[in-house]
């Protein structure tokens, strides 16, 4: 039987003009008020989730300078703080973070995308080159755990963790003075966390060393080499602050207002490197006067 020639075809072609007009409206304000709110929550999902540009900014808060708007990091990390509630520097399943499985080929993205960002921070000179090697050997060795997090806006926190007595550094270890069973250092445990952009660019860069000193001296330049590293060193209003009066190992941190950023970097037991989106009256309400220099 032909289309044409079922029954609702049939009473259909027999209303008045004006009735099957009326009836083909009705039909498609049906379908578009099914589809349109699809197509809303689409759009506004890629807005939110995948495109960097911070949106209309919250209530109370201060907007970011054009500069700071045409900044991938400083505009996620804006984000993260004002629209999405997630902050790169914890990135736990009950802190609003997904836990993501890494197997295959997931697992060996994951390690180039860490080894990326380790062999930057050491070009960079925000670590030695012992230090660069014997973290990137850890990757070849089966004692260590890597997991992974996820959140939105293509956010991604690895964490490695390594328990183990491996070789010292050949830098650091000679025929001399490598240890012997009265001098053996004690069982090392190494923890290895970042946060990535969807484009591998490090937010937060956090290695700790149970061998490594406590507040061992950093490079004049490291500050330098942590705002290259997050791509935030294009700003011309970086100030640097000393909070060298009330926290010793506070390391080195300055403060952007056109990106509306503050980072520091220290090297306690390894490195880490923060940043966290905040406004001038936000950080004198949480730190308090500082001395600039």
């Amino acid at each position: 039987m032909r289309l044409n020639e079922t029954k609702w075809m049939r009473r259909f072609a027999a209303l008045e003009p004006k009735t099957r007009r009326a009836v083909r409206f009705c039909g498609a304000a049906v379908v578009l008020c099914l589809v349109l709110p699809l197509g809303v929550f689409a759009a506004w999902d890629g807005l939110l989730l995948g495109n960097p540009r911070p949106r209309p900014d919250p209530e109370g808060t201060r907007p970011l300078s054009d500069a700071g708007r045409q900044n991938t990091t400083a505009c996620l990390l804006y984000d993260c703080a004002h629209l999405l509630g997630i902050d790169p520097a914890r990135s736990s399943i009950y802190d609003g973070w997904t836990e993501q499985p890494l197997e295959g080929a997931d697992l060996e993205l994951a390690q180039a995308r860490c080894r990326a960002v380790v062999v930057e921070a050491g070009e960079l000179g925000l670590l030695e080159s012992w230090q660069t090697e014997d973290i990137l050997d850890l990757f070849d060795d089966n004692a260590y755990t890597l997991t992974a997090t996820t959140a939105p806006a293509g956010l991604t926190a690895y964490t490695l963790e390594y328990t183990g007595r491996p070789a010292e550094p050949a830098d650091v270890a000679t025929p001399e003075t490598a240890a012997t069973p009265e001098t053996a250092q004690p069982s090392r445990s190494v923890w290895l966390s970042m946060t990535l952009t969807a484009e591998g660019t490090p937010l937060t860069l956090s290695w700790q060393d149970s061998w490594a000193p406590w507040g061992a001296e950093l490079p004049e330049d490291a500050l330098d080499g942590a705002l290259t590293l997050m791509g935030v060193e294009g700003f011309t209003d970086w100030q640097l602050l000393d909070w060298s009066h009330r926290l010793p190992d506070a390391g080195q941190c300055a403060y952007s207002a056109q990106a509306q950023l503050y980072v520091s970097v220290n090297r306690n037991n390894g490195l880490s490197i923060t940043a966290a989106s905040m406004t001038e009256a936000e950080l004198a309400g949480i730190y308090g006067e500082e001395d600039s220099r």
